[in-house]
């Protein structure tokens, strides 16, 4: 059933509840009022995909983060032309760099350290910062690991996995195979930021990491 709509109002005023009521709206708008609905819809669609469209570009101009003066220095070194001066100082600043390494002033890590570092950190909620340049927005879609602990809790399963997570069973469904210690388990990222657990291949069941 349609709901009461005045006569002559229009979609472009924002009261279409739902597709039956546009089609109502629109049965009683003149073709004035059509026109102008129309080139509405139209100046939305085309700013949307401007918008969107634009959106990598301001992705790529984001500058990269500047180095750590103490590295930028040691950097700096390649322009010295004198043979003697350069040498002097990569000696100075490569001790600077390991005397503020040896401080926690800068920490220096690989590639598959940042992976490891992520899928550590992988279902923890975290403020959204860029701590490298690069490929820091690769994101972690899922981790293999091994149960180590499991019980069935009053709110669901908790299980503790190899790499010192916990995950917490939000749904109602029963695990197919039951999660013990020993079994092997795969978390996934789902929909909605949720994360669905898979024990020994079953179907898996939405979980939550609660550690």
């Amino acid at each position: 059933m349609y709901s009461s709509v005045p006569v002559g109002t229009c979609a472009v005023n924002g009261l279409c509840g739902s597709c039956e009521n546009c089609l109502l709206l629109l049965r009683r708008c003149n073709n004035d009022e059509i026109v102008t609905i129309m080139k509405s819809i139209k100046f939305a669609t085309a700013f949307l995909a401007a918008l969107l469209a634009a959106y990598p570009a301001i992705a790529r101009d984001e500058p990269a983060p500047a180095r750590a003066p103490v590295f930028q220095h040691l950097i700096d070194c390649r322009a010295i032309t004198d043979t003697a001066a350069r040498l002097a100082c990569y000696d100075r600043e490569v001790a600077a760099l390991a005397d503020a390494e040896a401080a926690k002033n800068v920490v220096i890590i690989d590639k598959e350290q940042i992976r490891g570092a992520k899928r550590s950190l992988f279902g923890l909620t975290l403020p959204s910062f860029k701590l490298f340049a690069g490929n820091d927005n690769e994101d972690v879609g899922q981790i293999e690991s091994r149960i180590t602990s499991a019980r069935d809790g009053t709110d669901g399963w908790i299980v503790g996995l190899a790499d010192g997570s916990m995950w917490r069973q939000i749904d109602t469904k029963p695990f197919i195979r039951e999660p013990k210690p020993g079994l092997d388990v795969v978390v996934r990222r789902a929909s909605l930021g949720s994360f669905m657990m898979r024990v020994g291949g079953a179907p898996g069941v939405r979980v939550k990491r609660v550690m």
